[in-house]
């Protein structure tokens, strides 16, 4: 029975083992059974390099580009059960990446850690509610040292938004889960000397949010109804920012937006899914 191999440990089934004395006589036996829970060891590869992106891209990272973009892709498609144990980490690193990606001016490179980042708060956070503490940890943990990149990670969100008439897809629908994690991590990306650009990124977000909710487009209603859900809690992390009267401004045109599509949306505890459904439709 092979335990462990280089840098792999190999979770196996029960095994027996016979131990043996003089002359070969089997004296006993055990069981063994190995289910490694550890994050030492096991690594998957992708989330390995972009956990040591530094080392291995930030030199030549104009050059590598396309390699860690690649990787970025890749660590798309690993388990949630495996991105989980490496959770706080992998924020971190693709933060930064988005940083040196704005840094470098390399908008592919910044577009695809922003979209790896949205993915991960997804299928760990977004999927997984009793993981929220995992978040929790990652800005205890890591928040203070945050490259300043909030007013990037804003502008890419507000563009998703902005772009509802012209695209919308997956990743919308995934902003749309995550997208308070995502504008509490832009909060916390700021710097001292860019306080008044991310207030400008503010703005063009609660406009792109006011484009999203005013759209009346049947496919996304289900994405409207989550995001007004969550409108009080956007407003509670950018309220530190902001004179009360533009925050109200914010809230005024949202509630314009949505007009009495947002009453229609309300959702009737004593009817049903087809009931909620028609009552939209009567109210546009």
């Amino acid at each position: 029975i092979i335990l462990r191999k280089g840098n792999v440990i190999t979770n196996t089934r029960k095994g027996k083992i016979d131990l043996t004395g003089a002359g070969g006589i089997v004296v006993g036996n055990c069981e063994i059974e190995l289910d490694y829970t550890g994050n030492h060891f096991n690594t998957d590869s992708s989330v390995d390099t972009i956990l040591r992106w530094k080392n291995i891209y930030e030199k030549n990272l104009v050059s590598a580009e396309k390699n860690l973009i690649s990787t970025l892709q890749r660590l798309n498609k690993v388990d949630a059960s495996v991105v989980m144990k490496y959770f706080p980490e992998l924020v971190l690193s693709l933060i930064e990446i988005c940083d040196a990606a704005t840094t470098y001016n390399l908008p592919g490179l910044q577009k695809t850690s922003f979209e790896s980042l949205v993915h991960l708060l997804d299928v760990v956070i977004a999927r997984h509610e009793e993981y929220i503490h995992l978040f929790d940890s990652t800005i205890e943990k890591y928040g203070s040292v945050f490259p300043p990149v909030g007013p990037q990670i804003l502008n890419m969100l507000s563009e998703v938004y902005g772009n509802v008439s012209k695209e919308w897809n997956s990743l919308g629908r995934s902003i749309c889960r995550v997208c308070v994690l995502v504008l509490r991590l832009s909060v916390k990306c700021l710097g001292p000397d860019n306080h008044e650009e991310f207030r400008s990124s503010c703005t063009r977000f609660a406009s792109s949010v006011t484009a999203f909710l005013s759209s009346n487009d049947e496919r996304i209603v289900a994405d409207q109804l989550l995001v007004l859900e969550i409108l009080e809690q956007w407003i509670d992390d950018i309220r530190p920012l902001f004179p009360d009267e533009n925050v109200v401004q914010f809230v005024i045109s949202w509630l314009d937006a949505v007009g009495l599509k947002g009453l229609g949306s309300i959702e009737d505890v004593h009817g049903n899914a087809l009931v909620n459904k028609k009552k939209t439709k009567e109210r546009k």
